[in-house]
């Protein structure tokens, strides 16, 4: 196994980084290690899980590898060379990461999906092979299953932050934005999705601030999309007498913790401009500004 990680290894220490230079990335602790559990068995994506499934399912991510260490434990059957590599490629990862992170933070969730899909088809092996009862086996199936399915509900159904309805708020801005204005999206995690739903409206993106935690999208990553940030919110707004400004509630909220008034986009636009409406697609607002008319 270390033979075929062998010529990944030789090229890690310039992926780590990376990984530092493109991800504000935290020392993990506790808080991730529960984050990874509910990750590999509940949590598919970064979207929140409603408060009532919450309870549901962490107990359901600390029962299950409780029940799979049992097995591994008392039946000698399932230890054989695959069941041992698929626990390796399981493990090894997140627990790699976790330890490496503890000096030079390098723990994001994402890249352990690839372990969470090899600990489902081991979890399913040994559910297969073990000899519990069958009312236990049963039990903590339909259990699994139900809290699965409510899972996979809530997945697909989430539509706030960071996915909320992008693709309503792109079509919104086609029909509606006219051909003087100028469409602003305040940071780059409204334009990209926004974008992707409709490349033909002309729109643009506000540049993160030099060395801050969210300066993440370097510029030769610009250069290869041929998408490029603008450096200020003055800059694009420039001399255009209708402003349509693209703002997540979550940052709105964030600006005020701060000790803002408000967000500082909305702040420099209500200065100059008239805010005539704002739009809500759920989290994401649309704000429409307009020259006063003396």
């Amino acid at each position: 196994m270390l033979l075929l990680y062998a010529p990944w290894l030789t090229i890690l220490p310039s992926q780590l980084g990376r990984v530092q230079q493109s991800y504000w990335v935290v020392r993990p602790g506790l808080t991730e290690l529960l984050q990874t559990l509910l990750a590999f068995h509940v949590a598919y994506d970064n979207e929140a899980l409603p408060g009532w499934l919450l309870p549901l399912a962490l107990f359901l991510s600390l029962l299950v590898p409780i029940f799979l260490l049992m097995a591994l434990r008392t039946l000698a059957a399932l230890r054989s060379p695959a069941l041992q590599l698929l626990g390796f490629t399981t493990l090894l990862p997140p627990t790699l990461g976790f330890l490496v992170s503890q000096f030079q933070p390098i723990y994001t969730l994402r890249a352990f999906l690839p372990s969470a899909l090899t600990y489902w088809v081991l979890l399913g092996l040994v559910f297969g092979a073990s000899k519990m009862p069958k009312g236990m086996k049963w039990g903590l199936g339909g259990l699994t299953a139900v809290i699965l399915t409510a899972s996979l509900l809530n997945h697909y159904a989430y539509a706030s932050f960071p996915r909320p309805p992008f693709a309503a708020a792109a079509n919104w801005l086609a029909d509606h934005a006219e051909p003087d204005a100028i469409i602003i999206h305040s940071n780059k995690l409204t334009f990209f999705p926004t974008y992707l739903y409709n490349r033909t409206i002309p729109q643009q993106f506000i540049a993160d601030e030099p060395g801050s935690p969210s300066d993440t999208l370097a510029y030769a990553t610009q250069a290869a999309m041929g998408l490029f940030a603008t450096v200020d919110l003055e800059t694009a707004v420039s001399n255009h007498p209708r402003v349509y400004l693209i703002l997540l509630d979550r940052a709105q909220t964030e600006a005020v913790a701060a000790g803002h008034p408000t967000h500082p986009h909305l702040a420099w636009l209500a200065a100059r401009y008239q805010l005539q409406d704002t739009i809500h697609f759920n989290d994401l607002a649309v704000y429409e500004f307009r020259q006063s008319a003396d």
